[in-house]
């Protein structure tokens, strides 16, 4: 499933340009390597890793899970609760990684979807530069929320007052000094806020706090 359409490297193609590709892919074996049709397989081993047979129309033939604490952005997700990727990139200090696991080469037919995409994977790698790109996310707030972004290894740096003009994403904790006007204004300029708890009584954009439930936790409506 493409889940950031804006994406360069996948903008103009949707989830059924990535299923039913051309010709079969060659990358793995065709054929499962069990001799014996009849054994008795555990369950994951019958509908996971057990019998393979055939490669026609493939798209990848091994895509990752999502890490769960890292910097790796997916491009592509599928696969169970979309927590499947085969296509990732990482910005990591003054460069970018891409790991690309779809399979592009050596199949036994061509492949519009996949040859557009090894040229625009090339020259996406190849034009990137850290200037190009907006700056990381910013952090406006107190010590609770810079341990869950640290937690979760977000790439951010420690903003004090107001939101700086390149950033495109907020991330707003305890105590953050930005008063609701300029988020609003940040907000119709195409940037992303992400409000972490403990959240205020008031939040942004008029959103209040209040009883829900017979539990009368409070939560957001």
């Amino acid at each position: 499933m493409a889940t950031q359409r804006s994406h360069p490297l996948i903008a103009g193609f949707d989830g059924e340009d990535f299923r039913d590709w051309r010709g079969a892919s060659t990358l793995v074996p065709s054929r499962s390597e069990l001799k014996d049709p009849n054994i008795d397989l555990p369950y994951n081993e019958r509908y996971g890793d057990g019998w393979h047979w055939g490669n026609r129309g493939s798209v990848s033939s091994c895509i990752i899970e999502k890490p769960h604490f890292s910097g790796w952005t997916p491009i592509l997700e599928q696969e169970f609760d979309l927590a499947f990727s085969a296509l990732l990139e990482l910005r990591y200090s003054q460069g970018l990684v891409i790991l690309n696991m779809l399979d592009m080469e050596d199949r036994s037919g061509r492949e519009p979807v996949a040859e557009t995409m090894m040229l625009r994977i090339l020259e996406y790698a190849a034009g990137w530069s850290r200037q190009s790109a907006k700056t990381e996310a910013v952090y406006l707030g107190g010590a609770d929320g810079e341990a869950i972004l640290s937690e979760i290894g977000l790439a951010y740096t420690k903003g004090a007052h107001g939101i700086p003009a390149d950033t495109g994403v907020v991330v707003l904790g305890e105590n953050a000094r930005v008063g609701t006007r300029e988020l609003e204004a940040f907000v119709e300029k195409g940037g992303n806020i992400v409000v972490l708890p403990p959240w205020p009584q008031e939040l942004p954009f008029g959103l209040k706090l209040g009883p829900v439930g017979a539990t009368g936790e409070d939560m957001p409506y």
